[in-house]
C-alpha cells in the first residue's frame, strides 16, 4: 500500500460515515466513479506528495483534491454539500492503515468551485497532511 491509498482510504471512510455528508450525496463517495453514476457524488481526484528527508522514517507531505458533484441549477447545494465535507475533514487526525500515521491533522487548504453554465455544478477542496513510514533497521 502506498501513503495516497492509505489517505484516500481513510478519507473515503470518514465521509461515508458521516451523516451530514450522507444527508447530501449518501453513500456516493468514489475513488473511481462506476459507470452510469449520476449526481449527486463526491470522488477523490488528484494525489501527490513531496518527500521530507529524515533518517529513521520516511515523510511526505500528502495533498489530496476532493471534488463534489452536484446538477443544480445554481451554487447554493453543491456549495453547502462541499462544507459538509469541510467540516467533516477540517483538522481531524485520522487513522491510516499500517504501516502509515498521519503525524498531523488534516489540514483543508483551499476550495473553489465550475461556474460553467453547461456543466455539472462542482466545489474542488485540497486537503493536506503529513504522512510517516518507520524505516526498517535493514533499510
Amino acid at each position: 500500500m502506498t501513503p495516497e491509498i492509505a489517505l484516500i482510504n481513510a478519507i473515503r471512510t470518514r465521509l461515508k460515515n458521516d451523516a451530514a455528508v450522507v444527508a447530501f450525496v449518501g453513500q456516493n463517495v468514489f475513488d473511481q466513479i462506476p459507470e452510469a453514476t449520476k449526481p449527486p457524488y463526491i470522488y477523490i481526484g488528484p494525489a501527490g506528495r513531496s518527500h521530507i528527508v529524515q533518517d529513521c522514517y520516511q515523510i511526505w507531505v500528502q495533498r489530496l483534491r476532493i471534488y463534489v458533484i452536484y446538477t443544480s441549477w445554481n451554487r447554493t447545494e453543491v456549495w453547502e454539500a462541499s462544507e459538509a465535507v469541510v467540516q467533516s475533514l477540517y483538522e481531524i487526525e485520522l487513522d491510516l492503515a499500517d504501516p502509515f500515521a498521519a503525524e498531523e491533522p488534516l489540514n483543508v487548504i483551499q476550495a473553489g468551485d465550475n461556474v460553467d453554465p453547461n456543466a455539472p455544478k462542482s466545489v474542488f477542496i485540497d486537503v493536506q497532511t503529513t504522512i510517516t513510514r518507520a524505516l526498517s533497521p535493514a533499510t
